[in-house]
């Protein structure tokens, strides 16, 4: 057995298929979940797995809720997303988003799309042209698909 420090793995994120809009992503694995927990015979201990994987998805995608009522400006939408995700999963990310959306929401708006503009958002659907990116960076851009590194560690 040995150890490759290389990337092994490659998400593909394509403009017009699933993987552009992420919170449709998390919507769908939530539907997987939920029937996973419906129609298979799983133990009590693989169903509490299902049920925390449905909350953590839930959060997530309430989280990109919120990022995109924050990019729209509206700013009560955001509000209900933050709690909606704080509710299922309180983090310390949350209660300092949740915080500076009822105290200076247009200030954490412009941060926020400061930030997306500065490190790029990984839904590439809304952001500029995608890249295909390798261990070393960047390495070719194209219009419709990027590939994203995951590292998996050791083989």
């Amino acid at each position: 057995m040995a150890f490759h420090n290389e990337a092994l793995v490659f998400h593909r994120i394509s403009n017009t298929g699933l993987s552009a809009d992420r919170r449709s992503m998390k919507i769908d694995r939530i539907r997987v979940y939920e029937k996973i927990a419906a129609t298979l015979p799983i133990s009590p201990e693989q169903r509490q797995i299902v049920h925390d994987m449905i909350a953590e998805n839930q959060a997530l995608s309430n989280i990109e809720r919120m990022k995109d009522a924050l990019e729209a400006g509206d700013y009560d939408q955001a509000v209900e997303a933050a709690k909606n995700a704080s509710a299922l999963q309180s983090t310390w990310k949350l209660k300092i988003s949740l915080l500076c959306l009822r105290t200076a929401p247009g200030v954490f708006r412009r941060l926020h799309l400061t930030r997306r503009l500065l490190l790029g958002r990984r839904t590439h659907a809304k952001g500029p042209a995608a890249q295909i990116t390798d261990a070393n960076g960047p390495a070719v851009v194209s219009d419709e698909t990027s590939v994203e590194v995951v590292s998996r560690g050791s083989n």
